[in-house]
């Protein structure tokens, strides 16, 4: 990796994201990738194991913007697509994407999700562990909350499969999380050393950052919109919001920051 933007390279791997985030925001997209090849920048180890997953696979406390964002996904879907989802979770979004005539399959490297979930959508596939046993092709691949939990050296990979197994014409829609405090997240064990984040993220996203990769893989965005914790999507959020953002003016609080990007994508030719 260049220094051409005069970053100095960082000791600890929270900074390595935010150098990415500035390349991204000067479009700089070489030196950019040049960023994820091994040794530019350090990166955490991978903390998102099926273990982690496992002892979530019963939760059932679903937070409201939870419930917005996957609607707001589902509701970018074609009526009557072929639908794979890449890290199914609790399966909420099965539904919604049912009600659009689409059909859905499903791959997660957790089998206690997996045997939760499939239990309950009997009608749908279902795939244990990685994208390598995924062999048919799709209208519309989902990675929603993914890409946070795969490490940069990792990263174009995964995007590599993603373009194998969507159609020509397909879409591709990814969510990730915006503007994380990954450091604060993240604790050291002071025992054995190895670092935590109790929900696995290793990378914290900007939206420029994570529209720049899809870039970078070959992927044209289409759209892109954000999730807010306590507005919707809809006239009457965005005018609440924008109220709330005034009077947060005034006391020189700064405007209220999303959750989540939400981000429709299509693969460009080889």
């Amino acid at each position: 990796m260049k220094n051409a933007n005069e970053i100095a390279i960082p000791s600890n791997p929270f900074e390595s994201d935010k150098i990415r985030g500035k390349l991204a925001c000067q479009k700089d997209l070489a030196e950019l990738k040049a960023s994820y090849e091994p040794g530019a920048l350090p990166e955490l180890t991978d903390m998102s194991s099926a273990r982690l997953w496992d002892e979530l696979a019963a939760c059932s406390d679903v937070p409201a913007f939870r419930v917005r964002r996957l609607q707001a996904v589902a509701d970018q879907l074609p009526a009557g697509a072929r639908v794979l989802d890449i890290g199914i979770g609790w399966g909420e979004i099965i539904p919604m994407i049912q009600s659009r005539g689409c059909s859905y399959s499903g791959v997660d490297f957790s089998e206690k999700i997996v045997a939760h979930v499939s239990q309950q959508h009997p009608g749908c596939t279902f795939y244990t562990g990685g994208l390598d046993q995924i062999i048919a092709s799709y209208d519309a691949v989902l990675a929603l909350e993914v890409c946070e939990h795969i490490l940069p050296s990792k990263i174009f990979g995964f995007f590599g499969e993603l373009r194998r197994i969507l159609a020509d014409n397909g879409s591709l829609i990814i969510t990730v999380p915006v503007f994380e405090n990954l450091r604060a997240m993240t604790l050291n064990c002071p025992q054995c050393g190895h670092m935590h984040n109790r929900m696995g993220h290793v990378r914290a996203y900007t939206p420029e950052l994570i529209t720049a990769e899809l870039k970078l893989a070959g992927f044209a965005i289409e759209k892109s919109f954000f999730i807010y914790a306590s507005f919707e999507n809809s006239f009457a959020g965005t005018l609440k919001r924008r109220l709330v953002d005034l009077g947060r003016s005034l006391f020189k609080l700064g405007k209220t920051m999303p959750l989540n990007i939400v981000i429709v994508a299509r693969k460009l030719p080889d």
